[in-house]
């Protein structure tokens, strides 16, 4: 399946999260506070067609991605 920039925009209005936003992310070391830096973000490494739905930049400092966009990966911030 080729990736088009119709069914990219269709599934960019279909994320939870924008830019900016702060979630909480499940990593090796538990739930970490972070922020939204970019949507659909794409790696060299990363299998032919895969897209993650988010990066997000950790309070911490480090950046990852959220592989999904589901409430077992990435969530909004408990209070």
């Amino acid at each position: 399946c080729l990736a088009t920039q119709e069914l990219s925009e269709k599934k960019r209005k279909m994320l939870r999260f924008a830019v900016g936003d702060e979630v909480e992310c499940r990593s090796a070391k538990g739930w970490c506070k972070g922020k939204i830096v970019a949507l659909m973000y794409r790696e060299d490494f990363m299998s032919p067609g895969m897209v993650a739905p988010y990066q997000i930049k950790l309070d911490e400092g480090d950046l990852i991605y959220a592989p999904e966009d589901i409430d077992e990966l990435i969530r909004r911030p408990s209070s």
